[in-house]
């Protein structure tokens, strides 16, 4: 028996599907497979000397100040943005307060007016039959509008004071300082209103009045008009305290003493 011949290797023509496949295609259509990265490193040299150990740690020293010296750089650049920010806003409010003290030293004058007219009033007047009753004149409600400190407090809460000139920040601390002074006693010449207008109420209308209910009166007002006067006092020297910050002054004992340093 003749033996038979092995088939050989299938023939592969030029417009075959085998023959435009690349011999790599198999590797490239599995999606689980990719081609490699590249994986780049800066190339060094082992350092073999005291010397190299030297310039390598001075080269990351150096580099490492520079870093610093530019970040030092930007935030200096930003924080005089940010303190010329504050200043600006301070000194609006600061213009506001002047108008506000204004109006409320006009409001004390006519409140005290009234005072003095009520006060006129409870005088001696000739015997009439019968007694006229006592009808006393209106006391106005002194409303103030408190000069404001809302941009003080976000500037000293908010840690910002530090990049202010020292004499800015001294100047409105004063200011503060005689704010929080005027509300208290503004707060006693509430309550000290609230007791004479009930004096008021209970004494208007009344046909005769004997010396200890005048009396009683006359020591109502005069308290009132004594908080009001002290209030008008101080509301007068926020407003100046603040037209001597924006003239760049420095509040002294004579209230303005030299010009505030603007370096910062």
């Amino acid at each position: 028996m003749s033996d038979r011949a092995e088939p050989g290797p299938p023939t592969v023509t030029a417009d075959s599907p085998a023959a435009t496949l690349p011999a790599d295609s198999k590797v490239n259509s599995d999606p689980e497979i990719s081609r490699p990265m590249l994986d780049v490193h800066a190339p060094h040299e082992p350092i073999q000397s005291w010397k190299g150990f030297v310039i390598h740690i001075a080269t990351i020293t150096i580099g490492l100040l520079i870093a610093i010296g530019l970040e030092q750089l930007v935030e200096y650049f930003h924080h005089r943005h940010q303190a010329a920010a504050i200043v600006g806003k301070l000194k609006a409010e600061s213009y506001e307060n002047i108008v506000v003290v204004r109006s409320d030293v006009e409001t004390c004058d006519q409140t005290l007016a009234a005072i003095k007219a009520i006060g006129d009033s409870l005088d001696p007047k000739p015997k009439a039959s019968p007694a006229l009753p006592w009808m006393p004149p209106v006391l106005p409600e002194a409303r103030i509008f408190k000069p404001s400190d809302a941009q003080w407090l976000i500037a000293r809460d908010g840690a910002l004071l530090q990049f202010l000139p020292p004499a800015l920040v001294a100047n409105y601390w004063k200011i503060e300082v005689t704010r929080e002074h005027m509300d208290a006693v503004y707060f006693d010449a509430r309550r000290s209103r609230l007791k004479l207008k009930a004096l008021l109420d209970v004494y208007a209308g009344q046909a005769a009045l004997n010396s200890g209910d005048v009396l009683t009166i006359r020591l109502a007002l005069s308290e009132y008009a004594q908080f009001l006067r002290e209030a008008k006092t101080l509301l007068q020297h926020v407003a100046d305290a603040n037209q001597i910050t924006l003239d760049n002054k420095v509040i002294g004992i004579g209230m303005a003493s030299g010009d505030i340093p603007q370096d910062q």
